[in-house]
């Protein structure tokens, strides 16, 4: 069974961009490459299914794309339906709502505890302790 759901959750893996897709298989549009922090959570975890280098590169462009002074955003600039602030009238509101239903505008920030978890679990992974590297 864990097998399974490790060749499963491998479908996940986008190797051209170094995370994982947001969706895959969904009906019309395949896989949906969109940056996302949910990926996260898939590096946070105490036994991940993602390969310690995977871990690392999901990290990676985690701090690159989504890191604010003020934790992850909910989409990445640039991406597609990208708004980076919430306001206006109920129409803009709406369509800045992330389809998680969590209320914050896409591109605005969500505070995600796991994250700094999964930050210093890549890091271990990549940089263990008896390595010449000072974290």
């Amino acid at each position: 069974m864990a097998a399974m759901v490790k060749q499963s959750f491998a479908k996940f893996w986008n190797s051209a961009l170094g995370c994982c897709y947001d969706v895959i298989d969904a009906p019309g549009i395949g896989n949906d490459a969109s940056l996302r922090p949910n990926q996260i959570f898939a590096v946070s975890l105490p036994q991940s299914l993602l390969s310690p280098e995977e871990q690392k590169a999901v990290v990676d462009v985690c701090a690159r794309r989504l890191v604010t002074s003020h934790g992850l955003r909910s989409l990445a600039q640039g991406e597609s339906g990208y708004q980076g602030r919430y306001g206006g009238a109920p129409r803009e509101r709406d369509g800045a709502s992330p389809r998680d239903g969590v209320g914050l505008a896409n591109g605005t920030v969500r505070l995600s505890p796991p994250a700094g978890v999964a930050v210093g679990e890549a890091n271990h992974l990549a940089w263990p302790r008896d390595s010449k590297r000072d974290l």
